[in-house]
């Protein structure tokens, strides 16, 4: 199922259009993509505050987004989300 995801979301594609070729419903896809999400967000680390300035996400896409060191988790997590799509 998590190729399924990573595969969508390499595609290109809407969800919808992705769904469509590959026959599945929405619903199943929404249950793979939070297990999806929930793994992806158990591989977060603590990183020590003396080796970095910033938090820096950098999306496929090439766009940074630079933090300060105190960010909420939460929000950090939303924004590694947010390129998914969803």
């Amino acid at each position: 199922m998590f190729k399924a995801i990573e595969a969508w979301q390499s595609s290109g594609l809407s969800q919808k259009e992705y769904l469509a070729q590959i026959e599945v419903k929405q619903s199943k896809f929404q249950y793979w993509l939070k297990q999806y999400r929930e793994q992806q967000l158990d591989t977060f680390i603590e990183i020590p505050t003396g080796y970095s300035q910033a938090i820096i996400i950098r999306y496929p896409d090439g766009m940074e987004v630079s933090l300060p060191l105190h960010t909420p988790l939460r929000f950090i997590k939303e924004l590694v989300n947010f390129y998914s799509g969803v």
